[in-house]
């Protein structure tokens, strides 16, 4: 006896309400940009959307923080790079999240949460350059102690005003 496979035409799934919590475009050439007055143990998520550029500086490193702690050693990375035909990996003892070459360009998302153990985490998925070297660039990074919270979010350049003016930032939760 056979049973017919029936495939359903469509999948549906829940999408949460995803609410706009914080835009930001930059009017100058800055060295962070900040967002507070957050609560990740209600919101559980926060997805940040950006484009960015880099001023003329040289090769400019970009870092999330949270809750004021700024010392790179206070966290871990985890890159993956493609370029072309080379792929590569590299570790670092910091949240690096993204590298722009002098007036480079680039497109980001990245997904923040705090994991069962109460460790900060993000995953970001990066596209930059403009032309037949476009790069990808795919990161995972995590705080080195827990957090009680995540109620304050720092995404820094390491050099003076290595955000360009015209920057955009969208940071979103899952609840309205």
């Amino acid at each position: 006896m056979s049973i017919p496979l029936r495939l359903p035409t469509y999948i549906e799934f829940p999408i949460p309400d995803w609410k706009v919590i914080a835009e930001v475009e930059t009017t100058a050439d800055v060295d962070y940009v900040d967002f507070t007055g957050l609560d990740i143990n209600r919101d559980k998520f926060y997805i940040l959307f950006a484009t960015i550029g880099n001023p003329p500086n040289p090769l400019t490193f970009y870092y999330f923080f949270v809750e004021g702690d700024y010392t790179l050693t206070n966290y871990y990375s985890q890159e993956l790079y493609v370029w072309g035909n080379s792929v590569s990996g590299y570790s670092e003892n910091s949240p690096l999240t993204l590298t722009l070459a002098g007036l480079d360009r680039t497109l980001f998302y990245t997904v923040i949460t705090r994991d069962p153990l109460g460790f900060f985490r993000y995953y970001s998925s990066v596209s930059s350059r403009q032309d037949a070297s476009l790069i990808i660039e795919i990161y995972a990074g995590v705080k080195t102690s827990s957090v009680d919270n995540i109620t304050s979010i720092r995404f820094a350049a390491n050099r003076a005003g290595g955000i360009g003016a015209g920057s955009k930032f969208l940071l979103c939760r899952p609840r309205s």
